[in-house]
């Protein structure tokens, strides 16, 4: 899939997602509405991407060393217009197809919160979901056992925002235990994994 074709759906995403009528997360986006990217990096540089053409407003999350770790961003008027045909298409979006409309309601705000105090970051937690989700759906599990993953790995994002307690760290220690065997700790993308579930089981450690 081309650049161009990533920044359509991308910028479909964006005005998919306006029903929640509140602020969200990428690691929030259904399955079924988030960009097939490769990493939180190429999203992040493809919404900077529609920011320059006026289609979107993304104010991006760096982590310590420059790297994109989270963003808050915003689709904007023209980017509405232009999904709905109802102007000409830039130039990185002639593949946009003008024949789809779709009915939203108030634009959401895409933003990055931080609810704990601590080392690890709610935009790396972002960022360790997001790449865990993409890692189970190159696991060789079976689709029931992905399911449970991602279901788990929803789970972990909503304990993030809760206060820290022993059976909030139990909890989120059983679903990260759950995502580990789905992906296969022996496996190619098991040792991938590994970094982002050890930031995670750190953030709940704290």
């Amino acid at each position: 899939m081309t650049e161009t074709e990533l920044r359509k759906i991308v910028l479909q995403s964006f005005y998919d997602m306006r029903h929640l009528g509140h602020p969200f997360q990428w690691c929030e986006v259904p399955d079924d509405k988030f960009p097939p990217v490769e990493s939180f990096s190429q999203l992040a540089r493809i919404c900077s991407d529609l920011a320059e053409e006026n289609l979107v407003e993304w104010n991006q999350v760096e982590g310590g060393m420059g790297e994109a770790v989270g963003g808050i961003g915003q689709i904007k008027g023209r980017g509405v217009r232009i999904i709905e045909g109802k102007e000409p298409l830039p130039g990185i979006m002639t593949l946009i197809d003008n024949s789809v409309k779709i009915v939203g309601s108030p634009a959401a705000i895409v933003q990055v919160g931080n609810n704990n105090n601590a080392s690890v970051s709610m935009p790396q937690i972002d960022q360790s979901i997001f790449e865990l989700r993409n890692l189970v759906g190159k696991a060789s599990a079976s689709d029931l056992e992905k399911e449970e993953a991602i279901s788990a790995l929803e789970r972990v994002y909503q304990l993030a925002q809760k206060p820290k307690s022993a059976e909030v760290s139990k909890k989120a220690k059983e679903k990260l235990e759950l995502i580990r065997s789905t992906i296969g700790i022996a496996s190619d993308l098991g040792e991938i994994a590994a970094h982002y579930i050890t930031l995670l089981g750190e953030f709940f450690a704290k």
